[in-house]
């Protein structure tokens, strides 16, 4: 492998780390694992949107259209605000934030190009997302956010609309496949987060029951101690920052009585082992007694 290959690699893996971090905004200790996947999954639409908004910015300024590229900056700088609100523990506001900010934008630019833009799709995706990061709590919020994004869609549709900027038609043709492309990219991220987390700890957390002394969420990080897991793959996991998973591991430890991860692990396997504080946890190597 030479320096340049070393250097991709080392790029990625620093990549990946950086938006792991940003996915884990607001994921502090006192969030469960419910409400953690909801923030996480706001986290990540904002930062996609970010993603997808950025080449529009350039795109609209190329095509002298400097009042629709000043907006999409705008509408950038909104999804940082959804991250921050995550941030300063604002979880409900980061969410109405980001779904009416979508919401809003794509009102504007289907006016702003009309129908054939094919802008006016993204409120089908608006649905699924409110679906989505609104929990059980808040269920009258998701329904408001669901009939209003379904009722902007068949009213722009239904309603005869003049652009009130024109453009030639290769133009509306690249946005309408455009649009087309990123809805794809929206459904299918979002779609399969929210699969692969939404059963994760059904059948596990039923097996740690007897643990009356753990919580809820000390038992989904004991789960993943035992399948040999470190910290930082275990936030990963739960979709928490790693600091996290010491503030717990630290609790857990107390509660049972035990100082090292060794020792832990042992208790949950049934491994005879001496958990005083006196005594060195037992090497892999030592045979069980005859």
């Amino acid at each position: 492998m030479d320096i340049g290959e070393k250097f991709l690699f080392r790029l990625i893996d620093q990549l990946k780390t950086f938006f792991k971090t940003l996915f884990a905004i607001g994921c502090s200790v006192e969030l469960g694992y419910e409400e953690a996947r909801y923030v996480r999954l706001t986290n990540q639409i904002s930062i996609l949107f970010i993603m997808l908004t950025i080449p529009y910015i350039y795109i609209f300024y190329w095509m002298n259209s400097v009042t629709l590229s000043v907006l999409a900056l705008l509408f950038v700088g909104t999804y940082l605000a959804c991250l921050y609100l995550n941030h300063l523990r604002c979880y409900l506001f980061a969410k109405v934030l980001l779904v009416s900010s979508i919401g809003i934008a794509t009102y504007i630019y289907t006016c702003s190009m009309g129908t054939q833009s094919g802008v006016q799709y993204l409120f089908f995706y608006l649905v699924v997302t409110a679906s989505f990061i609104f929990g059980r709590r808040h269920d009258r919020v998701k329904w408001v956010f669901i009939v209003g994004m379904l009722l902007l869609y068949f009213g722009v549709e239904l309603v005869p609309i003049t652009p009130s900027i024109v453009f030639p038609d290769h133009y509306l043709h690249f946005f309408r496949y455009s649009m087309i492309l990123n809805l794809f990219i929206l459904l299918v991220f979002t779609t399969h987060f929210h699969l692969s987390i939404s059963q994760h700890f059904k059948q596990t957390l039923s097996s740690m029951a007897p643990l009356h002394l753990l919580t809820a969420r000390e038992m989904e990080i004991v789960m993943y101690l035992l399948k040999g897991q470190n910290n930082r793959q275990i936030s990963d996991s739960l979709f928490i920052e790693e600091g996290t998973v010491k503030v717990h591991l630290n609790s857990i430890y107390k509660k049972l009585n035990v100082k090292t991860r060794t020792a832990l692990m042992a208790l949950f396997i049934n491994v005879k082992t001496d958990l005083s504080p006196a005594t060195p946890p037992p090497s892999p190597l030592t045979s069980a007694p005859l």
